[in-house]
C-alpha cells in the first residue's frame, strides 16, 4: 500500500491538517475559541501541554492530561525495568507542576482579636477536569515577633477561608525587638483547576497585645 503524500497532508500557515479530518497545530495560550476540525491536537508553545478537539463547537478544546495515556502490555515485555520506567514518567508528568512562590519584606503588626493577612500567594492549579485527582505542597517560611511573655503569637495558612494549619508560639519574652524564624508545611488535596489565594495570617492570642510580621516567603507546587 502506498501513500499518496499529496493528498494526505495539507500544510497551512497555522498548522498541519490531515486528510481534512484532524489537524495538527501550535500556538501561545488556550485553543479554547478557535475552530478546527474534531479531532485535532494542539500544542502550547508557552507551556507545552497537548489538546485535543473533542467536539465540532469552537469551544470543544481539552487538555490532555496523564489519565488519558494508555499502556498496552502486548506491545512491550512487561518487565520489572518497563513497570518502573512507566512510574518514573507519570511522576514526571506532575512532580513540580504549577509551582508558585510570592516573598515578602516588611514590618508589620496587628493587635485585633481577628487574623491579619501578612502575605499571599496565588495557586494557580492546571488539569483537564475539575475532579482531577492531586496534592499540592505549601510551605510557608517567616518571621516573627511578639511583644508579651504571658501570652501568645498565632500564625496560620488560610485556603478557601479554612485554616490548613496553625501554630500557637509563646516567647517569653516581652522585648520589641525579637526576630524568630519558624516555617509552615502542609498539604492540599484535589484544588479544582482554578487560581486560589493561599493566606498566611497572624494576631495576638489576646487583643491589645502586639504581634509583628517581617518578612515571609510562601512556595506551593504540585505533588501528585
Amino acid at each position: 500500500m502506498a501513500f499518496d503524500f499529496n493528498k494526505s497532508f495539507e500544510v497551512r500557515s497555522d498548522g498541519l491538517v490531515i486528510d481534512g479530518a484532524g489537524g495538527l497545530f501550535s500556538g501561545s495560550g488556550s485553543p479554547s475559541g478557535n475552530q478546527a476540525p474534531e479531532g485535532s491536537y494542539y500544542l502550547r508553545t508557552d507551556n507545552y501541554s497537548l489538546w485535543k478537539k473533542v467536539g465540532p463547537n469552537a469551544t470543544d478544546w481539552r487538555q490532555i492530561s496523564a489519565a488519558d495515556i494508555t499502556f498496552d502490555p502486548s506491545l512491550v515485555d512487561l518487565t520489572t525495568n518497563n513497570v518502573q520506567l512507566a512510574i518514573s514518567e507519570l511522576a514526571i508528568r506532575n512532580n513540580g507542576k504549577d509551582f508558585n512562590s510570592v516573598s515578602k519584606t516588611a514590618d508589620e503588626t496587628t493587635t485585633g482579636a481577628s487574623y491579619a493577612t501578612y502575605s499571599s500567594l496565588d495557586l494557580v492549579a492546571t488539569g483537564s477536569a475539575v475532579a482531577t485527582p492531586n496534592r499540592y505542597r505549601i510551605n510557608a517560611d517567616f518571621i516573627w515577633g511578639h511583644n508579651s511573655a504571658s501570652n501568645d503569637i498565632l500564625v496560620r495558612i488560610s485556603y478557601l477561608g479554612t485554616t490548613l494549619k496553625e501554630v500557637r508560639i509563646e516567647p517569653k519574652d516581652a522585648g520589641a525587638d525579637q526576630r524568630f524564624q519558624n516555617n509552615l508545611l502542609t498539604y492540599v488535596d484535589n484544588v479544582p483547576v482554578g487560581t486560589y489565594s493561599i493566606d498566611l495570617q497572624y494576631r495576638p492570642a489576646v487583643s491589645s497585645r502586639t504581634s509583628r510580621m517581617y518578612s515571609s516567603v510562601i512556595e506551593c507546587w504540585r505533588v501528585i
